[in-house]
């Protein structure tokens, strides 16, 4: 699988939307936050993906999307047969 690192305009975007997503948490009224309460959570995903230049689920999907479209091309050009 080829690593896919991201660009500067990508890294900042995933930082900025991680970043808005623990400010919205924490400027939340002070009351139950139920669901709110996990922002913060998954907002580490796109941080870390923005900190190191990588985002492994962006890339097994590029990578999954190709294997299909290889698949579907092979059928359709005759090369393999149609199961």
């Amino acid at each position: 699988m080829k690593i896919n690192e991201l660009n500067t305009m990508q890294r900042v975007n995933r930082v900025l939307i991680g970043a808005v997503m623990i400010i919205a948490t924490m400027a939340a009224p002070i009351t139950p936050l139920g669901w709110l309460a996990l922002l913060p959570l998954i907002a580490t995903y796109p941080v870390f993906a923005g900190m190191f230049g990588y985002d492994p689920l962006s890339s097994y999907l590029e990578y999954e999307a190709g294997k299909a479209i290889h698949k579907v091309a092979g059928v359709h050009l005759g090369h393999t047969r149609h199961s």
